[in-house]
């Protein structure tokens, strides 16, 4: 194993944190295989249920935030946890959820809305009434969008990275694991523009989550990021028909969230700049704030091992 200088990944007796295991990619890309279909079932599930029972509404709001997003998740961090405590003896502090994390996560939701202020803009642009109109879908998304992105960090940036660090090293490991993330979200029948741009924006966003979670010691800011990432995201995907229109309900705000995960980019539309504005603004800022509250990590990471110098002659 590789030592690191890292806490979660080399341990740490006083905090109560076992060596992490190190483990080959090939069998960290059959955790991720396993995960994704596991999702992908349960996704087949709900949008059978939602077909059969023609839910709308706020209906489907409770069924695609439960279905989609609340069980699966919660059963990926819940898994995880006990597998990493079974098979490698490393518990919630050592997948980074300790007493640090909800302080630690704290500031960076802010630094988050920063970082997502384009798309913030964007969403202030729509009819005035917005808020009121989306109420209910708002508190739907909010603990789903929680739940999702704390499983998505115990899983990559909790479980992934630490095995990955210890087989690999700190520059390796990182790589691997931001890789393994944009394959995550490798979806079937995208259009290859779109598998390029979630790829490259998630193997970035992976990076930078775990400069972060190595930076703090824990992953409530990577928590923090993701969440915020997501959920102003997925708000605006629900409103993105309606900019301008006064009248509109909560079931067009669900119908429009869900048809954007069918919807391809165009060359044209990824061209458009406000597209860009709102889809790579946010990743730039956000990785402006990583480098530079976290250079130091990003130092001890990237920079070239030294080797020592031999003494035995």
């Amino acid at each position: 194993m590789n030592i690191t200088g890292f806490p979660l990944i080399d341990g740490d007796a006083r905090r109560g944190i076992a060596p992490a295991v190190p483990r080959h990619w090939g069998v960290c890309t059959i955790y991720v295989l396993i995960a994704q279909t596991v999702l992908g079932v349960m996704w087949s599930i709900v949008d059978a249920l939602a077909f059969t029972t023609g839910a709308g509404g706020a209906q489907y709001a409770a069924l695609a935030s439960i279905g989609w997003l609340i069980i699966p998740f919660g059963a990926l961090a819940l898994t995880t946890t006990w597998l990493s405590e079974e098979t490698d003896n490393r518990g919630w502090a050592a997948l980074g959820v300790s007493r640090q994390t909800l302080p630690g996560a704290a500031p960076w939701v802010l630094a988050g809305l920063v970082a997502a202020s384009p798309v913030l803009l964007d969403i202030a642009a729509l009819a005035p009434s917005w808020i009121a109109t989306a109420a209910s879908a708002l508190l739907a998304l909010l603990p789903a969008t929680l739940i999702q992105s704390g499983a998505e960090e115990v899983f990559f940036r909790g479980a992934l990275l630490a095995m990955l660090i210890a087989q690999y090293g700190p520059k390796n490991g990182v790589i691997i694991s931001a890789l393994l993330f944009g394959f995550w979200h490798v979806g079937v029948g995208q259009s290859p523009l779109d598998l390029t741009i979630n790829v490259s924006m998630t193997f970035v966003f992976g990076i930078t989550s775990a400069i972060l979670v190595l930076h703090q010691g824990h992953i409530g800011g990577a928590i923090a990021l993701h969440f915020v990432w997501n959920f102003v995201g997925n708000v605006d995907a629900g409103l993105t028909n309606f900019a301008g229109q006064e009248d509109w309900s909560v079931d067009d705000f669900w119908m429009s969230f869900d048809a954007s995960f069918d919807t391809s980019w165009t060359e044209e539309e990824f061209l458009d700049p406000d597209t860009r504005n709102t889809l790579l603004m946010p990743l730039l800022l956000e990785t402006l704030l990583i480098v530079g509250i976290c250079r130091d990590t990003i130092f001890r990471v990237f920079a070239p091992a030294r080797s020592e110098p031999d003494v035995s002659a």
